[in-house]
């Protein structure tokens, strides 16, 4: 436990053992070797969030009361607008670009993030990331 500016006591997460990460890439490796949107793909993706669920349910983290609510911050109203305005016109962009003009021309941002993850060694190090957030996220 380490002492925070606030003087509370905070768990750090763990470090993850040599032999986690490995198993971790591993699996990376072989679940990205099912082409995108099969039931392979889906049932390799799906089984580590049910392992997370699992352990959270397991650790007690689904009973009400588990941890106490934050307070929630203060925004002033224009921020929050200005946010929100940012949002909406890059979401119409997108949709503009996808309903109304070739790729080739305008593309998306799901067409070029998919040029990039047709590489299969991005695939493979993008879904170990995304396994070793879900244990960051777990383990906090």
């Amino acid at each position: 436990m380490a002492a925070s500016a606030d003087g509370l006591q905070h768990q750090s997460p763990a470090r993850l053992p040599r032999t986690w990460i490995a198993v971790g890439v591993a699996y990376s490796a072989s679940a990205m070797q099912f082409a995108p949107f099969t039931v392979q793909q889906y049932v390799a993706t799906g089984l580590p969030v049910l392992a997370v669920v699992v352990i959270a349910v397991r650790r007690g983290w689904l009973r009400p009361g588990w941890a106490a609510p934050a307070a929630p911050v203060p925004r002033p109203p224009l921020v929050a607008a200005l946010w929100l305005m940012l949002i909406l016109v890059a979401l119409a962009v997108q949709l503009f670009n996808f309903y109304d003009w070739p790729r080739t021309v305008y593309p998306t941002l799901s067409s070029l993030a998919s040029q990039i993850f047709d590489i299969y060694p991005v695939r493979v190090i993008a879904f170990a990331l995304w396994l070793r957030l879900g244990w960051y996220f777990l383990d906090r």
